[in-house]
């Protein structure tokens, strides 16, 4: 899109804004025939084009950071992030023990779903998983192989995805701490900074990620839940292990808190400012 953009504001003197949520030159860096056939096409294309943009923005200030460096722009790209709107939370909800672990979001295979199953066996306590979201029949067949040869089936339940409206409320209800353990072996995927962590914000919950400095920024900042030391499933269960029913509680709290701020309603205000310039540029032309 960005290339047929470029293409048309050099026939006809448009206006551009490149949003990018990715870091396309990475985006399948761990596949050999990504770097051998296509990354130094895109990496071209990409440098090539996005020079013509007026205003550039991405979802994650340590992705703004490494676009600014590897295409040498004037200053970096603004910062938007997928947050959702804001949802009203009733009272303050009771934090149950065991803990109503939630995962929720699209069921696949890089999104950590493999060491967080293999940590339940290290769980000091019977917490219960809720896996919701759809995936493919076979991936989830062998998510649920791998419950049952742990003998921990009894402590998940796989449901599916709900509509877009449903999805914080549900959460807001039905858990106490949203996890996200995505995996970290690429340099893309430190850039993570899921609409899922921010619909978790949302809910009211607690929240336990892994060490993504973006991830690990939010949630420590506002401190509102635990940041694992990696990735791996032992380390994800360390880092349930560590929370008590109070500390969850704790974090509840500066979830709704946080949720104030991180919501829709305040983020625009970026997309608002770096795009009032353009509008103010056509409103001249015109």
């Amino acid at each position: 899109a960005l290339v047929v953009a470029a293409r048309y504001k050099a026939e006809t003197g448009a206006l551009l804004h490149y949003d990018t949520h990715e870091f396309a030159t990475l985006e399948f860096d761990e596949q050999l025939w990504w770097r051998l056939v296509y990354k130094s096409f895109v990496t071209h294309l990409e440098r090539a084009c996005m020079a013509s943009a007026n205003t550039v923005s991405t979802v994650g200030p340590r992705l703004a950071d490494a676009l600014q460096a590897h295409y040498n722009l004037a200053r970096p790209p603004a910062v938007v992030r997928n947050i959702p709107d804001a949802i009203a939370l009733d009272g303050s909800a009771e934090t149950q023990w065991p803990l109503r672990i939630l995962y929720h979001g699209q069921v696949l295979p890089d999104r950590g779903l493999e060491a967080l199953i293999d940590s339940i066996p290290l769980w000091k306590d019977p917490h219960h998983l809720t896996i919701r979201g759809d995936g493919d029949a076979g991936y989830l067949a062998r998510l649920k192989a791998r419950l049952a040869a742990a003998g921990k089936a009894g402590l998940v339940t796989f449901e599916g995805a709900v509509l877009p409206d449903e999805v914080m409320p549900l959460a807001a209800r039905s858990a106490d701490l949203g996890v996200h353990f995505t995996p970290l072996e690429t340099i893309q995927r430190h850039f993570s900074l899921p609409n899922k962590l921010f619909e978790y914000i949302g809910s009211g919950l607690a929240v336990a990620v892994s060490p993504g400095l973006d991830l690990k920024r939010i949630v420590e900042g506002h401190g509102l839940g635990v940041v694992s030391a990696d990735a791996g499933h032992e380390a994800a269960a360390a880092a349930i292990n560590n929370l008590t029913q109070e500390s969850v509680a704790a974090f509840r709290v500066k979830a709704r808190e946080a949720a104030k701020l991180l919501c829709w309603e305040e983020e625009r205000a970026v997309l608002s400012a770096t795009l009032e310039p353009l509008l103010e540029k056509l409103s001249v032309v015109m």
